[in-house]
């Protein structure tokens, strides 16, 4: 992240954010955050293979991450407010202003939506994720596209995890004659 934090990068034109007043929502963000992945850490607990599978798609995703950061370097958008990580701002470096595309928050509330066994979980953990969507955008930590992005990011991770999964488990084709 030191890497992504000293470039120089580009400030996008979001109308969305210019009719946005910047609010601090960082509490509600991660009280919002924390408790949405400890509780589908739990769910998720009772199902090995499907543990496994988000994992793996969480993984993918961060990977993805990393490179669209390295890809596309943004300047933060005006009127920022910091969103100090009471968990990952324990080390020196303080709060990170340039991790914008795309949105973590959202891509992992969206990826644990997806993979929940449970209709009900998948609800409540999607509204989570909308809300947390609105949460950052409120609080200028994202550009709208970001926040756009996210969602499509998570959704892939979970498909190319899957098929990954499929190909993996699937019987050994015959040799040939």
């Amino acid at each position: 992240m030191p890497f992504f934090e000293q470039r120089v990068g580009v400030v996008l034109a979001d109308p969305l954010l210019a009719v946005l007043p910047p609010v601090d929502l960082t509490l509600p963000i991660f009280l919002v955050l924390y408790c949405t992945l400890v509780a589908a850490l739990f769910i998720l607990a009772r199902s090995p293979e499907r543990f496994a599978h988000a994992l793996r798609a969480y993984g993918a995703m961060v990977l993805v991450r990393i490179v669209t950061l390295w890809a596309a370097p943004l300047d933060p958008p005006h009127g920022m407010v910091l969103l100090n990580d009471p968990v990952a701002s324990m080390g020196p470096g303080g709060a990170l202003t340039r991790d914008l595309f795309f949105s973590g928050h959202t891509a992992t509330l969206v990826l644990m939506a997806l993979i929940l066994p449970w209709r009900s979980a998948r609800i409540a953990t999607g509204c989570l994720a909308i809300i947390m969507a609105v949460m950052l955008l409120l609080q200028h930590v994202h550009y709208t596209i970001d926040i756009v992005v996210a969602p499509f990011v998570a959704w892939g991770a979970l498909t190319l995890t899957r098929r990954r999964q499929t190909r993996a488990s699937a019987p050994p084709s015959p040799a040939a004659p």
